[in-house]
């Protein structure tokens, strides 16, 4: 019986760290992550914008009907002043046609 008891014990202690060093290491990636994994000169429009962008534009559908391969550069709560230097880094990455901005 004490055997089980200290097992049990030891298997919550180490079930509770790893939940923690789970929540630590895992890094959630953003669609401003998959844009910078893309080669350069890959897309004709960026679409930069607050979390609205994520849910609002559909990129596929932009494809299908208008041939344009768009990317995005949104994340949530964006800052107003951000949108400046996302559009500086998206001309770095990208000679663009159109930008839309929201």
């Amino acid at each position: 019986m004490k055997n089980v008891i200290k097992i049990s014990i030891f298997l919550l202690i180490l079930i509770i760290i790893f939940m923690f060093v789970s929540k630590i290491l895992w890094l959630k990636k953003t669609p401003t992550s998959y844009f910078f994994e893309e080669p350069k000169n890959s897309f004709d429009v960026v679409y930069v914008g607050a979390s609205n962008a994520n849910y609002h534009f559909n990129s596929v559908l932009s494809y299908d009907l208008y041939g344009y391969t768009t990317g995005m550069l949104c994340s949530d709560a964006m800052p107003f002043f951000a949108i400046k230097y996302l559009i500086a880094e998206s001309l770095k990455h990208n000679h663009l046609n159109y930008m839309l901005l929201i």
